[in-house]
């Protein structure tokens, strides 16, 4: 019997709200399957802070934290 691929959440950084609730958007229409496997940052419900800038310490967060899905 195939063993199953073990699969990770992939982290989609994105500069503010639009871009993510687009990308989502897109997501679901154009695969479907992927969407429980790809998560975006919540700018709705817990206001991160926006922006080019802001972007950037996320991934300089994130990259000191050893994250392993860059």
């Amino acid at each position: 019997m195939p063993r199953a691929p073990h699969f990770r959440t992939l982290i989609v950084l994105t500069e503010g709200s639009t871009h993510a609730e687009f990308l989502a958007g897109a997501l679901t229409v154009l695969r479907p399957h992927l969407v429980p496997y790809v998560r975006f940052l919540d700018y709705f419900n817990n206001r991160p802070e926006g922006g080019p800038g802001a972007l950037v310490k996320w991934v300089k967060a994130f990259a000191a934290a050893g994250i392993g899905n860059q």
